[in-house]
């Protein structure tokens, strides 16, 4: 079992402007948003992009951000003019211009301002952007080396990983799906050149074969995968891929606790109905049900350590993804004493550490298929 630690600092390398890491940039802009956000809100969730994504570098050295000393003592993160320009270009979003003052302009462009490190409900996602972008780029690193003229980015969301894979393929043919008609309209400003459908992800059939399918933290919303992994490959060309990273915590307290909540008498009115969603099978099934139709199977485990700050981080966290179904059927008072209720199992499941953090053990399964050629 590996054990991978997310608290890293990031690179300091620089990519061109307008390759894959600007979606993210823009995404970044969107959820410091036109009030800004205190500084150490906005550090941890973005200081842990992996370091071939440099979000929060290059933001800063576009002039994009700026720092302001509130009255509070705590320092503000909000949008530069320059941001909130190029955040309307791109995607249409006005914000409310921020006019720095000439000493907060002298601290945009100082390198020592600020210190380079660096949402279903997207903005709450994102929170979480850099821990849950690196499995997804890990799973990307274990890919086949040859050219596919067309690729899949099956559950694409917002296009973020759509861009990374036609930065690697430029020439290739990039195909996102998703069922979320909000996240895809941002998938089509990310990435002008690929293109975007909106489809149920249980009957979507291809226009024509892949030769490269791609699918990031998705296949675990989907049912009965002895029926759904035959059929991915069965959309293949001879010799293409299958690449699935899929979340694998079922029997784990953020994931218990979840299921315990709504089936308890105070919920099983209104969320009796929702799916367990137990369906990622035991590693072993995946072998046996892959191994006779592929010519290559890499199938392997990884625990990734997050490191999470703040008040309630793992809520916060679950709030962006496994927790979000029971959240939308539930308002008003009854939404809040659910929320409070399971910060309080989360915070006796994974106490903080004695630095205040609090660390999150999260297993995702990586699977790598290729038909014979």
């Amino acid at each position: 079992m590996n054990i991978t630690m997310s608290d890293v600092q990031p690179g300091h390398d620089e990519p061109a402007a307008g390759d894959a890491v600007e979606p993210l940039i823009l995404d970044l802009l969107e959820w410091i948003g036109p009030d800004g956000r205190p500084y150490s809100e906005v550090i941890e969730p973005w200081r842990t992009s992996c370091p071939r994504l440099p979000v929060w570098e290059n933001a800063h050295a576009r002039g994009y951000l700026a720092r302001v000393h509130a009255s509070g003592g705590e320092a503000l993160i909000k949008v530069s003019q320059a941001g909130a320009a190029h955040l309307q270009a791109r995607r249409g979003r006005l914000l409310s211009l921020y006019q720095p003052s000439p000493q907060e302009q002298s601290m945009q462009t100082s390198p020592e301002s600020m210190q380079a490190q660096v949402q279903w409900d997207v903005s709450q996602y994102l929170r979480f952007g850099g821990e849950r972008l690196r499995p997804a780029l890990d799973l990307m690193l274990h890919l086949p080396t040859q050219n596919p003229a067309r690729i899949l980015d099956l559950g694409c969301g917002t296009g973020n990983l759509s861009a990374l894979l036609q930065q690697r393929w430029p020439r290739a043919a990039v195909l996102g799906v998703d069922g979320s008609d909000d996240m895809l309209a941002k998938a089509r400003l990310n990435v002008p050149q690929a293109r975007f459908v909106a489809a149920d992800l249980n009957h979507w059939v291809p226009e024509h074969k892949l030769d490269l399918i791609y699918t990031n933290a998705t296949l675990q919303w989907l049912p009965d995968h002895a029926q759904l992994f035959p059929r991915l490959l069965s959309f293949l060309n001879p010799g293409g891929c299958l690449a699935v990273q899929m979340p694998v915590m079922h029997d784990a307290p953020l994931r218990r606790a979840q299921v315990e909540l709504a089936r308890s008498p105070a919920y099983a009115d209104v969320l009796g109905e929702v799916s367990e969603r137990r369906n990622v099978l035991e590693v072993g099934r995946y072998y046996d049900l892959l191994r006779p139709r592929v010519a290559t199977l890499d199938i392997w485990q990884t625990s990734y350590l997050h490191i999470l700050t703040g008040a309630d981080p793992v809520l916060e966290w679950a709030s962006g993804s496994s927790l979000r179904p029971y959240l939308e059927k539930l308002e008003g008072d009854q939404l809040q004493a659910f929320r409070t209720e399971y910060a309080r199992r989360m915070q006796q499941a994974y106490p903080p550490s004695a630095d205040g953090s609090t660390l999150l053990p999260f297993q995702r399964m990586f699977i790598v298929a290729s038909l014979p050629g």
